[in-house]
């Protein structure tokens, strides 16, 4: 079979169907208006902006992680946090934490030395050779 152009030999000349509709909007570009160097160091300091923040919040969360018991901790996240005993109750309003956040949490707390887990939680850790 002989193809003009970029024809579909299965539609049988008919128009290709969309499926999905065009884009309903558009966004605004907040840098249409800059040269490429303007442009580069605007996307640099927000890269920047938000990395500090990131960082910040990161730090945070390791100081809140390290003032609690990190068993309790995770168990109540990884476990109890998602049982919805009385739905009911709350009106459906709580939403359990998402297991990203529980495997962040659990990296986070899989970084805190040995020393520091043992004093914290009060007892020993004792390791057989």
């Amino acid at each position: 079979m002989l193809l003009k152009g970029n024809e579909n030999p299965y539609l049988g000349g008919k128009p290709v169907q969309r499926y999905l509709p065009e884009p309903a909007f558009s966004s605004w570009n907040p840098f249409a208006n800059l040269v490429e160097t303007d442009r580069a160091n605007a996307t640099k300091e927000i890269g920047r902006h938000y990395a500090e923040t990131f960082q910040r919040n990161l730090r945070r969360l390791q100081e809140l992680c390290r003032s609690c018991n990190f068993f309790q901790l995770l168990a109540h996240f990884a476990y109890y946090d998602h049982l919805l005993l009385d739905a009911e109750h709350d009106n459906g309003r709580y939403r359990a934490v998402s297991q990203s956040a529980i495997e962040l949490l659990q990296g986070l707390i899989l970084q805190i030395p040995e020393q520091e887990l043992s004093r914290v939680l009060g007892f020993h850790l004792s390791r057989k050779s």
